[in-house]
């Protein structure tokens, strides 16, 4: 099973996962379609439930952590939580490691980052020792979100740029794309409004359709206005109610969505 990592994902992403289906147990066949998912700019994709029941392993794992991964991004903090816990619950080692990375997201989003550096560092020596780059990327980015959540900008961009450079090397261009997101909002709150728009602007051309309520909101942020949405999501929403307002002048309205967003 643990040979099939790549191919699943490989398949996944240029539409061959049909015909490798076949092939795959059923958990990395969950995690592929996961996998499509996330990663389509097709905005009318298909959601993929998750069974309420799942065989304890790796594929199970990656399907819990991708699943994670949209609820992130589309600020759904509840399918956020139960797939922290259902990742928890689990025994594997993968699982694990996983669960620890919802974990610390979870208090960073709720705006208590004290943990989670060094939550953060060991995640990140125990994914080098799992062999696992997106891990140990993901770990990176991690610390970059505690220290944006902590109000430490410069110690953010620090470890978002880092964290773009390690997903590009390794060529983990969906991971590339939430190191974006993070780095963007770095350069916003580090002073730099216009490189942060260029880099979502940049990235809302190519990203996956889920990753465009983020993007809209650096891109407000930044002094652009953002172009529609196009899926309806959490994030999306906010983006979109965001840009109303500020249309209107009404920019004191929005310091309890900036609150919601961004703590």
């Amino acid at each position: 099973m643990a040979g099939q990592t790549p191919e699943v994902f490989s398949a996944a992403s240029t539409g061959d996962l049909d015909a490798l289906a076949r092939d795959l147990d059923a958990d990395w066949a969950l995690a592929g379609r996961m996998l499509r998912w996330l990663a389509s700019r097709d905005a009318h994709h298909p959601a993929v439930a998750l069974p309420d029941t799942l065989t304890p392993g790796r594929g199970s794992a990656w399907a819990l952590w991708l699943r994670a991964r949209v609820a992130f991004l589309t600020l759904d903090l509840e399918t956020l939580a139960r797939c922290g816990a259902r990742l928890e619950a689990m025994d594997d080692p993968h699982a694990r490691l996983f669960a620890r990375l919802v974990r610390g997201q979870r208090r960073c989003m709720a705006g208590d980052p004290s943990s989670v550096f060094a939550m953060a560092a060991t995640l990140q020596d125990e994914a080098r020792a799992l062999s696992e780059p997106t891990l140990v990327v993901e770990s990176v980015l991690l610390s970059a979100l505690a220290a944006a959540s902590a109000e430490d900008h410069e110690e953010a961009l620090k470890r978002a740029r880092l964290a773009a450079r390690m997903a590009q090397s390794e060529r983990l261009w969906l991971t590339h794309f939430t190191t974006s997101v993070l780095l963007a909002r770095a350069r916003r709150m580090t002073g730099q409004p216009h490189l942060a728009g260029m880099i979502a602007r940049g990235c809302l051309e190519v990203a996956p359709a889920l990753f465009g309520g983020w993007l809209r909101w650096e891109l407000l942020h930044a002094g652009v206005e953002p172009p529609p949405p196009r899926v309806d999501n959490h994030a999306e929403r906010a983006a979109s109610l965001a840009a109303a307002w500020l249309c209107r002048g009404e920019r004191d309205v929005l310091d309890p969505l900036d609150a919601s967003v961004e703590g």
